[in-house]
């Protein structure tokens, strides 16, 4: 998927939360930026501040947790 796709995707997706203005839009994605994460690569790493959020346009994610040894999902 291209990222002008990825723009859409995320537009559409965020509709229901929050309406752009087409103006407000082009503002808006000038601080957005892309990453694609290779299967098994973590978003976020254990013992390290996570400063970002994100929003999945395509595929999937799994969260899971550690306690006391074993990993939850």
């Amino acid at each position: 998927m291209d990222k002008r796709a990825q723009l859409e995707a995320f537009r559409n997706g965020i509709t229901q939360f929050v309406t752009f203005y087409d103006a407000e839009w082009e503002i808006f994605i000038q601080y957005l930026s892309f990453s694609i994460l290779s299967k098994k690569e973590h978003f976020a790493v254990e013992g390290k501040v996570c400063d970002y959020i994100c929003f999945i346009t395509c595929g999937a994610v799994r969260y899971y947790h550690i306690k006391d040894g074993q990993e939850i999902t």
